[in-house]
């Protein structure tokens, strides 16, 4: 690169000495030609495949040409033809010495050549039903942001020189600048819903018509906020559900996955079961079926349904964790640079406000992928207990007699009220298993760098508080298994009341039931007090633990 950068008459691709060993930096005029011009459009033409086969799979119907559509046309095609004008406009003024300006060459034609692709991708997302482009919104981001430090540039020069010297190229630097901004600002907006898709709810849930960016920083709810700020809320004003939200949809779904697993599960079990009536089970196929039998009774099936249905959307939530976490670890690195710079007296000042704006930002970055994470874990957990609640559902409706008395009504009470919580709570908290110790494994790392032999003190601080929490948790769960019992109990006798409630009344053997129920209901009230005051415990250990 410094080779072709020479042959074009620039300076070397990076000079330390002018770009950060300076009081007025500024990027050489190589870096700013080529790597700024070349960032974005290597991030389009090396994603634009996997995007393109994103969109052939999710074909959400044909959107009509809109205004929107139209105007983001007019506007690339103003800047692909500025390119083209630039290409031409070198091409004849230094034709006698092109072979030592390619630089100048190639940047425009690249550029244009990318915007083309962009208006290409425009078109087959309206024909792909896509209303707002997650792609092309960073593909924007990446051209204005290459594009500041050759706007300051651009300014300075006209400053110092006169923009009276030339013009026609800082016109036209400033018109394509300008239009990268409003072709950004256009992709803040979402299209028109695709032909043939009615709106046929009441009070739609406003994200189906959220833009990219109102949905990644919420926008969309925010009309709600301020209505029950100025009002209490009703039933009326809350939106409905989506159609991927609804528990029909959820269910059905499931169900058509849940059907084919154990069709399959009950096709490999005859399988096997042929196979050992003609005498031919082998060690291998009778292991098979011990395991088969087994992962049945384990709930490994159902696991397996689950993470087919579910399990994309929620790698898009532990996509956004491992970047929150990248930014939450980056903040107290940046920090340490700043309070450098404080100590030095003869650092520039330009490195101060650079560290400060660049916590600022990481910092937005971090809250924005945590909420991110959170919305997406909660609704994957909320879908996850929609699915399983209607699956507990129909099969009690189709149980036969002889399940019946292996499974009591008070316990299928509890499956849906209370074990597909547990559910949702494990999707919601299942990434801090793994994440926990790489975090306290970072911690420590960045502690003993600064604090040095000091930073043990932590560690045993940690290591310490682990086995008391391992306990606390031990003792929970077994609190809980016996809550659980009681409220079976308790459910159970409450059926057995409803049942013979005639009989109950004709022997007036209401206050001797009504003891029984309150005896169950006061030990499971012992064991739910217990867990509690251990559940304390654990929360007060681990928020003195950094304090300690």
């Amino acid at each position: 690169m410094d080779a072709f950068c020479r042959l074009s008459g620039l300076d070397p691709l990076w000079d330390w000495n002018r770009t950060w060993y300076t009081a007025n930096p500024d990027l050489t005029q190589c870096f700013q030609n080529t790597v700024l011009v070349w960032v974005p459009c290597v991030y389009l033409w090396l994603l634009v495949p996997f995007y393109c086969v994103h969109l052939y799979c999710h074909d959400r119907g044909r959107i009509q040409m809109s205004c929107l559509c139209t105007v983001k046309m007019v506007l690339g095609f103003l800047l692909a033809s500025f390119g083209f004008v630039e290409f031409f406009y070198i091409l004849l003024e230094r034709s006698q010495d092109i072979e030592h300006h390619m630089v100048f060459l190639l940047s425009p034609i690249i550029r244009s050549i990318t915007v083309i692709l962009a208006l290409c991708i425009i078109q087959l997302e309206r024909i792909r039903g896509c209303r707002s482009s997650v792609f092309l919104f960073l593909f924007w981001v990446l051209s204005v942001v290459c594009s500041l430090v050759p706007l300051r540039a651009k300014i300075q020069l006209a400053i110092d020189e006169g923009i009276a010297s030339d013009i026609v190229r800082y016109l036209a630097f400033f018109s394509y600048f300008s239009i990268q901004l409003a072709q950004l600002f256009l992709c803040c907006f979402a299209d028109q819903p695709p032909q043939g898709k009615p709106i046929l709810e009441k009070n739609p849930c406003p994200i189906e018509d959220a833009s990219f960016l109102s949905k990644i920083l919420f926008w969309w709810f925010t009309g709600l906020v301020v209505k029950g700020y100025r009002t209490p809320l009703e039933a009326e004003d809350l939106w409905t559900l989506r159609e991927e939200d609804t528990s029909h949809k959820i269910i059905s779904d499931l169900q058509q996955d849940w059907t084919a697993e154990c069709a399959e599960l009950q096709k490999q079990q005859k399988a096997l079961a042929s196979g050992a009536a003609l005498g031919s089970r082998l060690p291998d196929q009778a292991q098979l079926f011990r395991k088969l039998q087994k992962e049945q009774s384990s709930g490994f099936f159902l696991l397996r349904t689950l993470t087919r249905k579910f399990g994309p959307y929620f790698l898009t939530g532990t996509l956004c964790i491992l970047f929150h976490d990248a930014f939450m670890f980056a903040i107290p690195q940046v920090l340490s640079l700043l309070l450098a710079f404080m100590r030095d007296g003869d650092a520039p000042l330009w490195k101060g406000y650079f560290y400060a704006t660049l916590m600022f930002l990481l910092s937005c970055l971090q809250s924005l992928f945590n909420h991110q994470y959170m919305y997406t874990c909660f609704t994957v957990g909320m879908r996850v207990k929609t699915a399983v609640m209607g699956l507990v559902y129909r099969k009690s409706l189709v149980v036969n007699s002889s399940a019946r008395r292996t499974c009591t009504v008070g316990e299928i009470v509890n499956l849906v009220s209370a074990d597909t919580q547990k559910l949702m709570d494990f999707v919601v908290y299942f990434n801090a298993v793994w994440l926990a110790p790489i975090e306290i494994a970072l911690c420590l790392f960045f502690l003993w760098q600064h604090l040095g032999p000091s930073a043990l003190a932590g560690i045993a601080t940690v290591i310490l508080i682990f086995p008391l929490n391992g306990f606390i948790a031990k003792k929970r769960s077994k609190l809980q298994e016996i809550q659980m019992k009681f409220m079976d109990g308790r459910i159970r006798l409450m059926n057995e009341i409803l049942n013979g409630i005639k009989i109950l009344k004709f022997y007036a053997w209401e206050k001797a039931f009504l003891e029984q129920v309150l005896g169950y209901r006061e030990k499971e009230l012992k064991a739910l007090k217990k867990s509690q005051i251990l559940y304390s415990i654990s929360i007060a250990s681990f928020n003195s633990s950094s304090f300690l």
